[in-house]
C-alpha cells in the first residue's frame, strides 16, 4: 500500500460490509504491520476489527486476525487480546475451559495484568470487564447444556466450579463477588438442582423467555375458545428496547399496523418486507454486517431468494452464515412459519433477550 493507515483511515474501514480487496480484514491479513503507520496503529486496527467481527458472531474472521496479531506481536499481547480470546475460543471449542479451568483464569489474570491496548497505555482492563467476559462465557454454557451435542459438558460444570473456589480465584484476582455466585448457579443448573426460572437474568437463555411467552399465548387462546378471559400479558417477557431497528421479513397474516404497534409499545422500530415480489427479489446479503439492524424476525418466505447461495433456503442462510443480525423465526403453535400478532409477540420476546445479551457482551469491550 502506498499510504500507511492511521486511526482516521482505520475507523473509516471498520464496517465489514463485504470481504475482498481493500477491506480492513484484507489489509491486516495480507499486509500485516507494513500497512500501518506504527505498531500502535496495527494494534488498534486488529482490536477494533476483532471486536466488530465478534459483534456479528463471526468466529472465523476474528480468529484469523487474532492469529495474525499474535504472529506479529509475539509475546507483546495487550489485554484486549486475552479478553477477546475468552469469548472466541470459549465458543469455538466449548469444552476447553471446562476441562482446563486454570487456562480461563490465566487469561483473566493476563487481562488484568497488561494495558488494554497500545494507544491507551495507562488504561487497565477493569475487573468488571474481565468478569463480564466470563459471564458471557457462562451464558454460552447455559445454552449449550440444552444442545445434545454438548451434553458431555454438564458433568464437568461441578469440577469447573470447584476449581474456582478451591484456588481462591475470586480473592486472588479481586473479582466482583457476584461472579462466584453465578459460577455456582451454573454448576447447580447443570446438576439439575436449579431451574431456569431461578437463574439470574444475566444467565437465563433467550429461549426460556420465548417459551414462557408461548405458554401465555396458548393459555390466552384456550381461554378465548372457552369464552373465558386470561389476563396475563404476553408482552411481559419482552425486554424493553431503546429504539433498536428490527427487520421483519415474510408474508403476513395480520395487519402490519398492529405488529408495528406491538414493536413501538415495547421500544422497537421495525422495517417490514411482506410483498411477495419484494420477498423474492430482495437480496438478503444486504443484511450482512449491517449495523442498522439489531435483529431479524422471519415469517413465511419463498423457498428461493436472492443471496441465499447454496443454502436450502434464505432463512437457513441467515441462521448459518456469519455476519447476519440474530434471526428468530415467527411460528404458529404447530411450528409452521406464520407472521401474526401472536407469533410476532413471541418472536419479539425471544429476540429482545438476544439483543439484550448482545448488548451486554458488547459492553465487555467498553
Amino acid at each position: 500500500m502506498e499510504q500507511k493507515l492511521n486511526k482516521q483511515s482505520i475507523d473509516a474501514m471498520l464496517s465489514p460490509s463485504e470481504f475482498g480487496s481493500g477491506t480492513l480484514y484484507d489489509v491486516i491479513i495480507n499486509n500485516g504491520l507494513a500497512a500501518f503507520q506504527s505498531a500502535t496503529m496495527f494494534d488498534y486496527a486488529c482490536r477494533k476489527s476483532v471486536e466488530t467481527y465478534i459483534h456479528y458472531d463471526d468466529g472465523v474472521h476474528s480468529n484469523n486476525i487474532m492469529q495474525m496479531y499474535k504472529m506479529i506481536m509475539g509475546k507483546s499481547l495487550y489485554g484486549w487480546f486475552h479478553l477477546c480470546a475468552i469469548r472466541i475460543y470459549g465458543r469455538r471449542t466449548p469444552g476447553y475451559f471446562f476441562e482446563h479451568p486454570e487456562k480461563l483464569w490465566q487469561k483473566v489474570a493476563l487481562c488484568l495484568e497488561f494495558p488494554e491496548s497500545a494507544d491507551e497505555p495507562s488504561k487497565r482492563v477493569s475487573r468488571e470487564r474481565a468478569a463480564g467476559a466470563v459471564v458471557d462465557l457462562l451464558r454460552f454454557y447455559i445454552r449449550a447444556f440444552e444442545d445434545p451435542q454438548y451434553v458431555s459438558l454438564k458433568p464437568k460444570a461441578e469440577t469447573f466450579s470447584k476449581y474456582y473456589i478451591e484456588n481462591h480465584v475470586q480473592s486472588r484476582l479481586q473479582l466482583p463477588p457476584d461472579l462466584g455466585n453465578k459460577i455456582m448457579d451454573l454448576a447447580l443448573y447443570a446438576a439439575g438442582k436449579k431451574k431456569q426460572s431461578e437463574l439470574p437474568q444475566e444467565l437465563t437463555p433467550a429461549t426460556y423467555f420465548a417459551e414462557r411467552t408461548r405458554q401465555d399465548i396458548a393459555r390466552q387462546e384456550e381461554a378465548s375458545r372457552k369464552g373465558q378471559i386470561y389476563t396475563a400479558s404476553t408482552e411481559k417477557h419482552i425486554i424493553k428496547g431503546n429504539g433498536e431497528l428490527i427487520y421483519v421479513i415474510g408474508a403476513m397474516d395480520s395487519d402490519a399496523r398492529r405488529i408495528e404497534q406491538i414493536a413501538k409499545n415495547n421500544g422497537y422500530n421495525i422495517n417490514i418486507v411482506s410483498d411477495y415480489a419484494k420477498l423474492t427479489n430482495n437480496d438478503i446479503n444486504a443484511l450482512r454486517y449491517n449495523p442498522k439492524y439489531a435483529g431479524i424476525i422471519v415469517g413465511p418466505m419463498p423457498h428461493s431468494v436472492k443471496g441465499m447461495g447454496e443454502h436450502s433456503s434464505g432463512i437457513t442462510c441467515m441462521e448459518q452464515e456469519s455476519g447476519f443480525p440474530p434471526v428468530v423465526r415467527a411460528t404458529a403453535s404447530t411450528g409452521k412459519a406464520k407472521l401474526t400478532k401472536t407469533s410476532f409477540t413471541a418472536a419479539l420476546a425471544e429476540l429482545s433477550h438476544i439483543i439484550w445479551e448482545t448488548q451486554q457482551s458488547d459492553r465487555v469491550f467498553g
